[in-house]
């Protein structure tokens, strides 16, 4: 003889184990998404937790300069000076990034400097060789710039032109660039042009006057 027991479901019991599973998916999803928020915000901070805003260095001196953006873990670098009738002479003409910039630490903050208005003179340097030229270019605490090269009749290494000319005023750096005779005194022109040789050849190095 067999005998079959019968299971009957409670109703009550099913819908609480549905109700329980189901606020147990909820809690589980719940968790993995402040997880995944959480991982999102710290590889935020990771990439971006050390930007700093460039600060606004312009009429600071240099020290001043240096100091803040060392306090905000940033490199300061002097990368030019230039004349200036507004800002006073050693202070921050001009920079790069501009104030309130977001960059990462250990950025380089590049500052021009002004020297303050023009007090000195150009020199004449046309016609001298390239050592008394640079000689009275530093004389008058300037720097020698670009040195190009033309070849046109006559001694060689000896200055054709010069930018800023002679005697400029309202210049913005502190810089003379020579053009010099090459040591060929072979100048190629046009044939059909009227103009005398030496026209010529004065009018090509003209031409070739470096900036």
């Amino acid at each position: 003889m067999r005998v079959r027991i019968k299971y009957r479901h409670n109703p009550e019991e099913v819908k609480e184990n549905i109700v329980r599973t189901f606020r147990i998916s909820i809690f589980a999803l719940a968790m993995i998404s402040i997880a995944l928020v959480s991982a999102l915000i710290a590889m935020r901070l990771a990439i971006h937790g050390r930007e700093v805003e460039i600060p606004n260095l312009a009429g600071h001196t240099l020290e001043e300069a240096s100091e803040i953006t060392s306090r905000l873990g940033l490199n300061l670098t002097l990368e030019n000076r230039f004349y200036s009738t507004t800002t006073p002479s050693g202070r921050v003409l001009s920079q790069s990034p501009e104030a309130g910039t977001h960059v990462r630490s250990e950025w380089h903050v590049r500052v021009t400097e002004s020297l303050g208005p023009q007090r000195v003179s150009i020199p004449d340097t046309l016609g001298q060789n390239e050592r008394d030229a640079a000689m009275a270019i530093r004389r008058q605490s300037l720097d020698l710039g670009t040195l190009a090269h033309l070849p046109a009749p006559g001694d060689a290494e000896r200055v054709l032109a010069q930018t800023p000319p002679p005697n400029a005023e309202g210049v913005d750096k502190p810089q003379v660039s020579l053009l010099l005779r090459d040591r060929s005194t072979r100048c190629s022109l046009p044939r059909s042009s009227n103009l005398s040789r030496n026209s010529k050849c004065n009018r090509a190095v003209m031409n070739r006057l470096p900036a």
